[in-house]
């Protein structure tokens, strides 16, 4: 029998039949208190009055609840996922009593029955520790493991954490396995946006804040606004740098994204030459720092450490232009540099490449042409990535254009710059 005009999809009536039936009869109140009991506060889900809201929308047939709430629909009636949330409505009518696994839960003993139900599961602990143990060394490995390589075992891993959650899962693992998710789709928007795939990148993005949403992860959310600021950044859309960052602050708390989200917000401010503001925003990032463990791994895209503060303060007190701030930024570049090749190899390539390119911003303003010409054909040598680096060589090669109009070496600088994007890096010059 066909659904009638503006009638809920069968599943959305099926769940409004349930709540009500004559042995329940329960409040949308009531069916969020036992969504929540069947959760087992394993996971974090929405407030009360929010979960409210959804149930009326679930039970409209608005949208379909989630994998999550699904099988916390499936846990409250006692009906197996598939049979509640069938598209057809030839179905046969609910059942009068409980499914047995279930006819004797009542009060107190839900809590210990259902936690039972909710424990079996088909993946071992020792499967989440290898997907917790690959993400992590995929973020680690983001500095250095060339943009498509990453991409491609990024894409792997979350196509294997997919197939992990449709599996039979407690309701921690269900959480867990969305949390590493979150992070490689965070990671998946950052190697995106490295090789200028602005659509994927913002696609990505976007899952990492569902993800995280999903899985109640703050700082998940918060990185997902971390990444709008810096496409924007990027892009020249200084006010909506500041504005993603003050939104993504509301989720971070005291965490490596809410001192990521200060510094883009002191490289917006920047931008926009609120010399004030940088400042205070600097220093809210390293009050942060301050207080984090210093991380075991430096190299972990999504960990800050004092180095990335030297990084960051290369570009923004180069941003700000007038003495002082070109003074501190040639003290932070060199600082880099340091850090950058300490241990005789390159850990950095992209922060070594950017910090080149700036310390051929600050030579140039010293009247020193050489030196400045010498410093960005360097960065783009050592360079990973077209929508940090080769945004900043242009911006070298514009300045340079201006300070010294008619120079042949500025004219080669230019023009090596899209030859390189289109090559790879330029070979580094003779000593």
């Amino acid at each position: 029998m066909s659904k009638a005009i503006g009638e809920p999809p069968a599943w959305a009536q099926r769940l409004r039949a349930e709540r009500l039936r004559p042995d329940r009869t329960w409040t949308r109140a009531e069916m969020a208190r036992r969504l929540r009991v069947a959760a087992g506060g394993q996971v974090a889900l929405a407030h009360p009055a929010s979960l409210r809201d959804q149930i009326k929308g679930w039970e409209r047939g608005d949208h379909k609840p989630s994998e999550l709430y699904r099988l916390l629909y499936s846990k409250a009636f006692g009906i197996p996922v598939e049979e509640l949330f069938a598209e057809s409505s030839t179905t046969a009518d609910p059942p009068n009593a409980p499914a047995p696994e279930l006819a004797a839960v009542d009060g107190a003993g839900d809590v210990l029955q259902l936690g039972q139900l909710l424990e079996s599961s088909d993946v071992g602990p020792g499967t989440l520790e290898d997907l917790e143990v690959m993400v992590y060394r995929l973020c680690c490995a983001y500095p250095t493991m060339p943009p498509a390589a990453l991409r491609q075992q990024a894409t792997s891993m979350i196509r294997t954490a997919a197939a992990l959650r449709d599996g039979r899962i407690t309701l921690a693992q269900h959480r867990e396995i969305v949390v590493q998710a979150g992070w490689l789709s965070a990671l998946l928007a950052c190697v995106a946006f490295d090789v200028d795939d602005v659509l994927a990148a913002e696609g990505a993005r976007r899952l990492c804040a569902r993800l995280g949403r999903e899985a109640g992860h703050g700082e998940l959310i918060a990185w997902s606004y971390e990444i709008a600021a810096w496409i924007a950044l990027v892009q020249g859309r200084y006010s909506d740098v500041v504005t993603a960052c003050e939104v993504g602050l509301r989720h971070a708390r005291a965490s490596h994204a809410a001192a990521q989200l200060h510094l883009q917000a002191a490289r917006g401010h920047a931008r926009m030459g609120d010399a004030p503001a940088t400042v205070v925003q600097l220093a809210e990032a390293q009050a942060i720092i301050d207080h984090l463990p210093r991380p075991s791994a430096p190299e972990h895209h999504f960990m800050i450490d004092p180095t990335k503060v030297q990084f960051y303060g290369t570009f923004i007190h180069t941003w700000l232009r007038q003495p002082p701030h070109n003074a501190l930024a040639e003290e932070h570049a060199a600082e880099v540099v340091r850090q950058c090749t300490s241990n005789g190899a390159v850990r950095w390539p992209t922060r070594l490449g950017i910090t080149r390119v700036l310390q051929g911003v600050l030579a140039g303003r010293r009247g020193e042409l050489e030196e400045a010409v010498a410093h960005g054909r360097a960065g783009l040598a050592v360079g990973r990535s077209p929508a940090g680096l080769m945004d900043r060589a242009a911006e070298l090669a514009a300045e340079l254009a201006q300070l010294y109009p008619g120079e042949r070496a500025v004219r080669e600088f230019a023009e090596a710059i899209p030859a390189s994007i289109a090559s790879g890096p330029l070979a580094l010059p003779s000593a």
